[in-house]
């Protein structure tokens, strides 16, 4: 054999010596496979020989002795590509009878109580009708009705209502509830709210294609309301539905409620409030403004305050509340300016409304003396201390504009000649 090849041999019997004695080391026999004809041409290759082609002799993979089967671990992340769980923004459930109108809701009545026009789970009931009365009058004639039924003064007849809280609402968010109810549209909810609070809806037609919502409370035997809560009369066609015209004191300030019915008329407001008691009805006081009473509409956070709440509760809203003073009653403002007839607020002394600058000057224009608060004097009549006023103040809300207007006793006097004058002046700066 050349020696070349012994070199050979050798070196292949060196590789397989660890393997075959690792196998008799085990105790097993040592097995062999032979060696594919690739493999063996590659190796005649690398030597430069030719030759016949033999067994090459290789152990065989040795058995695995069988591992322990150890729990595997799952892992939550999604794989690639696989579709990934969001949680679901937390939804608030609507709560019926709340007398709140939420998701899902087609009405709430503030009751639970099916067959009233609002069902247990907050639907209209379409098939139950509560009738309302009808009445064809002038909104003059029927204002001067309404103006008849007002509690009057040191009656103590005025019922303050019942308040809520965050678990139970009380009648003044009822109230609010019904109205909202009836700015919807939905009358029969609306009258279904309304009731269990004494009042009535009556549809006031004014014309053969002009009518208004009157929302009035019950009257006693002796014909004055029964709780002295006040009146809403409601323009579902008015060209300007976010403006407001409140009067609180319609018994106190003479002719106030004359020039509130022709700015609703005239400037085709949204909504006309009237008071339902004399401001000083009742003697206790009112628990928002001790310096006042609680009968007293402006100065405490009943049914009227409701009303303001219902109807003040976005930025293009807009409350225009009319007052009237004396001189006998504020001696004191002789030392401002005798000539001043009106006085206009938003219901601070520190500060003005754009809206409220506007009225002055157009006021102004129209020979009237005005002042502004907000830059000096006037205090009493600057309106700090009106509970509705307050609200639309608030400032982490955008709650409207509220627009304070005190008349001196001469221009309520004069009114037939001064209101339409003071009508057409806030004609023009009103949006």
């Amino acid at each position: 054999m050349p020696k070349q090849n012994r070199r050979i041999l050798l070196a292949v019997a060196l590789l397989l010596l660890p393997a075959l004695g690792l196998a008799f080391w085990q105790g097993q026999e040592p097995s062999f496979s032979l060696q594919s004809r690739s493999q063996e041409e590659s190796l005649q290759a690398s030597s430069g020989q030719l030759f016949k082609a033999r067994p090459v002799l290789r152990p065989a993979p040795s058995p695995k002795a069988p591992s322990q089967v150890l729990p595997s671990k799952v892992s939550t992340r999604p794989l690639p590509g696989s579709p990934t769980k969001i949680k679901s923004p937390e939804i608030i459930p609507s709560v019926c009878g709340n007398g709140q109108l939420q998701a899902g809701e087609q009405c709430d009545d503030g009751n639970l109580n099916p067959g009233d026009g609002c069902s247990e789970l907050c639907q209209n009931e379409p098939g139950q009708v509560i009738p309302f009365d009808s009445v064809n009058a002038s909104l003059q004639s029927y204002v001067s009705t309404l103006k008849g039924k007002i509690i009057p003064k040191d009656t103590n007849e005025y019922l303050s209502p019942v308040l809520g809280s965050l678990q139970e609402p009380g009648d003044r968010e009822h109230f609010k509830a019904a109205l909202d109810l009836l700015e919807a549209g939905q009358i029969q909810p609306s009258l279904a709210g309304l009731e269990p609070l004494g009042y009535k809806l009556v549809e006031l037609n004014v014309s053969d294609s002009e009518s208004y919502w009157v929302v009035e409370e019950a009257q006693l035997e002796g014909g004055f309301n029964a709780k002295g809560w006040g009146t809403v009369i409601f323009n579902p066609s008015a060209s300007r539905p976010k403006l407001s015209i409140q009067v609180p004191h319609a018994l106190a300030d003479l002719s106030t409620l004359d020039l509130g019915r022709e700015l609703f008329e005239s400037l085709d407001a949204g909504v006309l409030m009237i008071n339902g008691a004399h401001r000083n009805a009742n003697a206790a006081p009112s628990p928002f403004d001790p310096d006042y009473r609680e009968s007293d509409a402006a100065h405490a956070q009943g049914i009227f305050y409701g009303m303001t709440q219902a109807f003040a509760d976005s930025a293009q809203d807009i409350a225009l509340q009319v007052h009237g003073f004396t001189y006998a009653s504020h001696p004191d403002f002789l030392d401002e300016d005798p000539e001043v007839g009106i006085v206009l607020s938003k219901g601070s002394t520190s500060s003005t409304h754009p809206l409220q600058v506007q009225a002055a000057q157009r006021l102004g224009l129209a020979g009237f003396g005005v002042a502004v608060c907000g830059a000096g004097g006037w205090g009493q009549l600057c309106g700090t201390q009106n509970a509705g006023g307050d609200y639309i103040n608030d400032s982490n809300l955008s709650r409207g504009t509220f627009l304070h207007m005190e008349l001196s006793n001469v221009i309520r006097e004069g009114g037939g000649q001064a209101f339409p004058k003071i009508t057409q002046a806030l004609d023009q700066i009103l949006p």
